[in-house]
């Protein structure tokens, strides 16, 4: 059976539900990244747009969820390997790409929206109010209350609201002041918070943005996570959907496996997130028809 790259799925639940798509298992890097944050559990994680950022999150969603279907043949879903009753939390999935907004109070409005779509989904009616910590803490607390478990606080995209207006010099600070206190409760709220995990653009996020919050582990350059996210090149050479896929697109190119792998390797640089990491690439759609890299005397081409 054919299967195919997860090209936009941002979703776990829905990767894992279709035998056609495929999934390279990361559960055993996860397992681990999580066992090590049991004493310092709160994370910022780094990566370009396109990288699975999202993916990653959701896939921590569904395993903080307690959803052990969707981890059937996996490292962690075997036996033993994690406790689905003691590490089950509630969790809120926070997605902060708010784009084309340029001004603090539309902002401030945005990321109201997005608490309160989480409070509607976790069945949590909130007072009104107009700032969006307040309505955060307020949102914490009650889940940690109600479901007695403490919270697993899931941040994508942390950094949108600034890396979209990064032409706008002049309304960053005031943008920054927003996004500063909204994140700033989640120090406040600590009681209340088992993990937290923090994805991002840029890294200026982690200095700047999260300078109110409990101190961040910057997962960004750990060796631990270099290949958490994308595909390696070992799991692409090593797999065998991913070798069919690539021996077939060699010979509609005229060229061999080898030639194909070492043009792959041009292409993305053999660029590493570690000097200890594996060598990696995204999950961008295999080149089927690159015009430089499918020559591999070409050398390395643009994206």
């Amino acid at each position: 059976m054919v299967r195919y790259l997860p090209i936009g799925v941002e979703n776990f639940r829905t990767l894992r539900a279709s035998p056609k798509t495929l999934y390279i298992d990361k559960t055993a890097l996860i397992a681990a990244l999580i066992e090590d944050m049991d004493l310092h559990p709160h994370a910022f994680l780094a990566r370009p747009r396109r990288f699975g950022k999202s993916l990653w999150l959701s896939t921590l969603r569904s395993l903080f969820l307690g959803e052990r279907a969707l981890f059937d043949g996996t490292w962690i879903g075997r036996d033993g390997r994690w406790d689905w009753e003691r590490r089950q939390y509630p969790v809120l999935l926070l997605n902060m790409a708010i784009r084309n907004v340029h001004d603090p109070r539309g902002l401030e409005d945005d990321i109201l929206h997005v608490v309160d779509q989480q409070a509607r989904g976790q069945g949590v009616t909130l007072a009104a109010t107009s700032s969006p910590g307040r309505m955060l803490a307020a949102l914490v607390q009650t889940l940690a209350e109600q479901r007695d478990r403490k919270v697993v606080v899931l941040i994508d995209e942390c950094d949108t609201a600034m890396t979209e207006n990064l032409e706008r010099p002049e309304i960053l600070p005031a943008m920054a002041d927003v996004m500063r206190a909204f994140y700033g409760v989640l120090k406040d709220s600590s009681d209340f918070i088992r993990y937290v995990f923090i994805t991002g653009i840029t890294r200026f996020a982690y200095t700047g943005l999260f300078s109110g919050v409990n101190p961040l582990t910057d997962l960004s350059f750990s060796p631990q996570c270099s290949s958490l996210l994308g595909f390696t090149q070992n799991e692409i050479e090593r797999h065998p959907d991913l070798v069919a896929d690539l021996e077939g697109i060699a010979q509609n190119l005229g060229y061999g496996y080898e030639d194909l792998l070492a043009a792959l390797r041009g292409y993305y640089d053999g660029y590493r997130f570690s000097e200890e990491g594996e060598r990696c690439t995204t999950l961008s759609p295999l080149p089927i028809a690159w015009p430089r890299c499918a020559r591999p005397d070409a050398g390395p081409a643009g994206p």
